[in-house]
């Protein structure tokens, strides 16, 4: 992976392992993980400096449009407790 070659100490590959035989999780929804690409995702997060990609969709919209407009301000702490925990709240 050409991230961990650039120096990266790990990266996070969940939704790869979402689409194993193995996930319990419903053939429809892997099928529709593997036909989609990038563009059909948000990165969120980004303003908490722990950036996710989501599927797009209305949530994930909203949650971006909130934190865009918050940016890195005190308003934008409301999501550090419930997505990235206290040790990144340095």
């Amino acid at each position: 992976m050409a991230t961990l070659a650039l120096g990266a100490d790990g990266i996070n590959i969940g939704s790869r392992f979402m689409c194993t035989a193995e996930s319990a999780i419903h053939q429809n929804v892997k099928e529709a993980i593997v036909a989609g690409s990038e563009l059909d995702t948000e990165l969120i997060f980004g303003p908490l400096r722990s950036t996710a990609r989501m599927a797009s969709n209305a949530v994930s919209r909203e949650v971006v449009e909130i934190l865009n407009r918050a940016g890195s301000s005190r308003t934008s702490r409301i999501w550090w407790p419930s997505h990235v925990g206290s040790r990144f709240m340095r």
